[in-house]
């Protein structure tokens, strides 16, 4: 075999695994425009049907209350904003609501429960909890891997263990503020059945005392992201 026919044999071979190279980056790069792709800005979602909240199993005292605010008897796809359901049922339900949100709205849930969640931070020292809820911000904005999410979510459990398994005054509202940042970091979103409710009792009661004053608050946040127009999904 000449010099020449192993040059061409080595230009094929190199052809052949720079085509092959290419097609990787190509997939790489699809992926990555498809998760970005699925956090572009869209705009939020503000009321639900009453199909929906039915779909969800309501408790009876609320959904009696809201069907006879509106004159109704049963549930059909009248749209109920979640303004509305705000200011008749208080928080608590509004936050319930949210799984009624269909699921494109998830990550605009999830930068709602950040907010929720990040002015119970200051009951804990433990930088864990910060960073989980800066890790789900910026998941929801298409700028972190379900893997990071999932990672902070665990390392704020952690925390919250930590704090539950001393004896330092305060434990219970570090607890509670660790337990709120794993929440907001969890991988499921407003179609998990408590999840903003419960991210945002948590952050709500890790002061204790000023579990009150937080519930307000908190209920100003929802209200501010209710009237954001664009937000990032």
């Amino acid at each position: 075999m000449t010099t020449g026919s192993y040059t061409g044999d080595a230009i094929i071979v190199l052809s052949w695994l720079l085509g092959f190279v290419a097609v990787l980056a190509g997939l790489d790069l699809c992926a990555t425009l498809y998760e970005r792709a699925r956090h572009r800005p869209r705009r939020l979602i503000k009321s639900v049907t009453l199909y929906a909240i039915r779909a969800h199993t309501p408790c009876a005292p609320s959904w009696e209350k809201l069907l006879a605010s509106l004159g109704k008897t049963r549930a059909d796809d009248t749209e109920v904003s979640l303004e509305y359901i705000l200011d008749l049922l208080g928080l608590n339900d509004a936050l319930w609501a949210l799984r009624a949100l269909p699921e494109s709205q998830d990550s605009s849930v999830r930068l709602l429960v950040c907010d929720l969640v990040e002015p119970a931070l200051e009951y804990t020292d433990d930088p864990r909890p910060a960073e989980a809820v800066r890790v789900a911000r910026e998941y929801a904005r298409g700028n972190a891997s379900s893997d990071s999410l999932e990672a902070a979510g665990a390392a704020a459990v952690d925390a919250a263990q930590d704090a539950a398994g001393t004896a330092a005054w305060g434990w219970a509202a570090a607890w509670d503020a660790a337990w709120a940042a794993a929440l907001a970091a969890t991988r499921d979103t407003s179609q998990d059945a408590a999840w903003a409710q419960d991210a945002a009792w948590a952050a709500a009661w890790a002061g204790a005392a000023a579990g009150a004053a937080a519930r307000k608050k908190q209920e100003r946040i929802f209200r501010d992201w209710l009237r954001c127009g664009v937000i990032h999904e």
